[in-house]
Formats: structure tokens, sequence, C-alpha cells
């Protein structure tokens, strides 16, 4: 198994996907449909995967782009169950899985 690095993001990063968590900040989405639009990838991935499972789970995962994609299309379905509501956007779908890809593709270097 690859170890990760603690660095993959920067202190003010983390404190920011904290922040998204916790909803303590003042421009933070309260419930859906009023999502918050994300510039960064990764805050988009910890805000709609974290919530059925710990992102720990994901990152120790290695899957190929066809892989990723079955994933997170029946982690979509399982949402939609579940949550009763579409979790997140078709464009979200492809932001996350080239996320995904990249960051924990067979062959990508991690985050």
């Amino acid at each position: 198994m690859r170890v990760k690095s603690f660095f993959w993001i920067t202190a003010e990063e983390g404190e920011q996907i904290l922040s998204e968590i916790l909803n303590t900040r003042d421009d933070a989405v309260g419930t859906f449909p009023q999502k918050k639009k994300y510039d960064d990838a990764r805050l988009l991935f910890v805000d709609r995967c974290t919530q059925c499972h710990s992102v720990n789970r994901i990152l120790l995962t290695r899957k190929s782009r066809e892989e990723w994609e079955k994933t997170v299309s029946d982690m979509r379905e399982h949402a939609r169950k579940t949550l009763l509501e579409d979790w997140f956007l078709s464009t979200e779908f492809d932001i996350i899985v080239d996320l995904l890809v990249k960051t924990q593709g067979i062959e990508s270097e991690g985050f």
C-alpha cells in the first residue's frame, strides 16, 4: 500500500475543507438544492463524497477511469435512494471522476 503525504493540501485549504464540513463558513451551502459551486475539485469531492463515508476509504483505493465512473455512478444512485435527492449534478460527476482518476487512478501519483 502506498503511503499518502499529509501535505497534499495546504493548511489554508485544510481549514477551508473543515469549515465546509462543519458548516461554519458564512457562504457555505445550507441544504440541497442550494449547492455551492466549487472552484477546487478537491472541495467538491470532500463535500459530496464524505456525506456517506470517510475520505480515507476513497483515498486508499485505486481504480481505472471506467471503474471510477461506475463507482461514482453507483454512489450517485445510492444517494438518490437514501437521501432522496440528486446529491450531485452531471457536471459535478465529471469533475469528481476526473479528480479520482488523476489522484486515485491505477497509474496516478496521488494527491
